[in-house]
Order: C-alpha cells, then structure tokens, then sequence
C-alpha cells in the first residue's frame, strides 16, 4: 500500500497490480482445483486495498493470467468473473496476459483475443498486448472496440 501512496505522491497517471504468470496472485487466481471464491479473497483485499490509496481520478489496473487450454491461468469464463469481482473491488483496467505454457494450435485465442473478449463481455477497459510489429493491427484492435489501449510484445516498427 506503501508503493501505491508513493507512486500517486510521485504523479503518476496509472498503477497496475500484477496478477499475471508466474506471481502470488497469479498462482492463486490459476489454481484451478480451489473454489473461485477461495481464490478471489486475497486478489480482491489487495484490489480494496490499494485502491484506498490510489486517487479515484487515476486509473488502477490488473494483469491477469488467461488461457484457452488446460494449462497455467483462467479460463476466459472464469476470467469474466474475476474481472466483474476485481472491478467491484476498485480495479478499472484490465491486461489479459497469456499463460499458455507449450505451442499454439491455430484456432486458439492470444493476448488480444482475450482482451477484446474480456472488454466486451464485462464492460471494463483492457489493455491488449498485440505480439505484431505492425501499426495497422495495433490500430484495429483499439478502432474496433476490441481493445482500449496496446502494447507490443516485439519492437514496435518506426513511425
């Protein structure tokens, strides 16, 4: 909570909490075998509590792990859940961050599917991380409504 006060006395514009791979929260949300009400109580106090510390004008955002396979994050329903409790909870961006450990197969979704997923099922702003070098997909992802804001995985091309 410390962090938060610091970095809003500091003047930034945009706090994000990671609950992506590989991280406590991460690892709590993803264990699949606990009821999800289980494992929303910690990610849900953390959200609460940083976001009393967080100004109300500033966005406060959450990286989350998801996949659509049977390994290492939530599965998108499940996603649509966790970002509807963690929005109630103060959280106004969410980054869908794949957690898909092995290869993918060509008809399973990325980081940017799952941002337009979760942005429109659940009505909360997302930022989509596009594994393209290439301005015109990072300009449809945001066009389309199927993302609010981008980042690249790769460097982006010059402008």
């Amino acid at each position: 909570m410390t962090a938060a006060h610091r970095a809003a006395d500091a003047g930034f514009g945009y706090l994000q909490l990671d609950a992506g791979p590989e991280t406590l929260l991460g690892d709590i949300l993803s264990q699949g075998d606990a009821p999800l009400d289980d494992r929303m109580e910690l990610p849900v106090a953390v959200v609460e509590a940083v976001s009393d510390m967080w100004p109300a004008s500033k966005p406060l955002g959450v990286s989350l792990p998801v996949v659509d396979a049977n390994s290492g994050g939530l599965k998108l329903n499940t996603a649509f859940e966790v970002v509807s409790q963690l929005e109630t909870a103060g959280c106004d961006v969410v980054v869908p961050i794949d957690a898909a450990t092995g290869s993918r197969a060509v008809d399973q979704k990325g980081a940017s599917d799952f941002s337009d997923d979760i942005r429109n099922e659940t009505g909360v702003q997302t930022i989509a991380t596009a594994a393209t070098s290439s301005l015109d997909k990072i300009n449809t992802l945001v066009a389309t409504g199927r993302a609010d804001l981008c980042t690249f995985t790769r460097m982006p091309p010059e402008i």
